[in-house]
């Protein structure tokens, strides 16, 4: 067999534990790994059916940064084909030399499961018969510098709790809803025309269970719905739900966008909360933040080894707090349908009623003096956001 041999020197925090998902490449022992690139006997080619889940119209609107369901296609998708179930796994990374899943099922080895390219739109795609929901994955990024990096998967639905940081397969469309007269009632009426008073509340702080632990969705449904209707509210506004990896940080740090966190239960647990609010007559508002994300390794940050969601310029990028600010650049539309789809997410498969949008005022502008840009001046906001 003649196959192109790449040896990869892979850092490991050595504590007991399997290769895989805590997998640390800072730190610990030295591991070889001998991979071939091609004719890879254990390597589980995925089923090519992208060109038809993913068609070239998909890929237009996704480049234009107007396709307006793009989590439908991107992220991890269970479905059947040719009878066969299994999962579709989809990632855009447009510099990244290769991508890999890995997961419990091939023991986080990055050889088994290697997803292809579709054309050159930056996305790599591929279906693999052997995942089911519930498979805990990561995606495998070899970079133009041939670092190899793990990163969890940014249209997940479902992610580990901390301090786990993997994705978890997971469909949103397992949940049966019981408001369709509430959802009935909301679209003909005048929103505008109706009195609004909103109960403002931070899930984890508002109440906790014995020992100390987070309530769930579903108790929630109980105690805080019933609270919010005696009190006479109309809404709730959730503080962010999306997961974080801090728990002091309100939610306002997300490394998952389409993902509700993981410590107070499941997707469809979330659905039971909303579900029951609009049951009893309650409209659901989640705050959505857009503007900033925290630098964990596993999340958006330098995630195909490029700059690809945060500014080229660490000064435009990296404000005093320490997070990342998003760049939405004209040639880069690929970044608008992910951080809008955000919160349409939270509109459609959870029905939720509206989103509020936090963190735009610290989105960075350009300030321009003399000729000359001063990045540090873009962070002198009050003078500047009252123009």
């Amino acid at each position: 067999m003649n196959a192109r041999v790449l040896t990869r020197v892979r850092l490991r925090m050595d504590r007991g534990k399997p290769p895989g998902r805590n997998c640390k490449y800072m730190a610990g022992r030295i591991e070889r790994m001998d991979h071939q690139v091609h004719n890879q006997e254990n390597s589980h080619d995925g089923m090519d059916i992208s060109a038809g889940f993913i068609t070239e119209y998909d890929l237009y609107l996704f480049n234009e940064g107007s396709h307006h369901k793009i989590y439908e296609k991107l992220g991890a998708h269970p479905m059947t084909v040719n009878g066969r179930g299994g999962t579709h796994f989809a990632v855009w990374a447009p510099n990244a030399k290769g991508v890999s899943l890995v997961c419990d099922s091939n023991h986080w080895d990055g050889r088994a499961h290697p997803l292809k390219p579709i054309g050159i739109s930056g996305v790599w795609a591929a279906f693999f018969p052997d995942i089911h929901p519930g498979e805990v994955y990561k995606y495998e990024i070899r970079t133009q510098s041939d670092d190899v990096i793990l990163k969890a998967d940014p249209y997940a639905f479902y992610s580990e709790l901390r301090p786990g940081t993997a994705s978890i397969v997971c469909g949103l469309d397992t949940y049966e809803w019981h408001d369709d007269e509430w959802i009935k009632n909301r679209d003909a009426g005048n929103t505008f025309g109706k009195p609004v008073s909103i109960y403002e509340v931070h899930l984890g702080s508002w109440a906790r269970a014995d020992g100390n632990r987070f309530l769930t969705y579903r108790e929630f449904a109980d105690r805080l719905v019933s609270y919010v209707k005696d009190m006479g509210y109309t809404h709730i506004e959730l503080l962010p739900i999306a997961e974080h990896p801090l728990d002091d940080s309100w939610g306002y740090q997300v490394t998952g966008y389409y993902s509700v966190t993981s410590r107070y239960g499941r997707p469809e647990d979330f659905m039971y909360l909303v579900d029951q609010c609009h049951c009893s007559g309650i409209g659901v508002i989640v705050d959505w933040v857009p503007a900033h994300f925290p630098k964990d390794a596993h999340g958006l940050a330098r995630f195909d080894g490029t700059a690809l969601y945060e500014h080229l310029d660490p000064r435009l990028g990296t404000p005093r707090l320490g997070h990342l600010h998003i760049q939405l650049h004209p040639q880069r539309g690929q970044k608008l349908p992910y951080f809008h789809c955000g919160i349409l997410v939270r509109q459609v498969p959870y029905r939720r009623h509206q989103g509020g949008c936090c963190g735009f005022h610290a989105l960075p502008g350009l300030w321009k003096e003399r000729g000359r840009m001063d990045p540090q001046r873009i962070w002198r906001k009050p003078e500047y956001w009252r123009r």
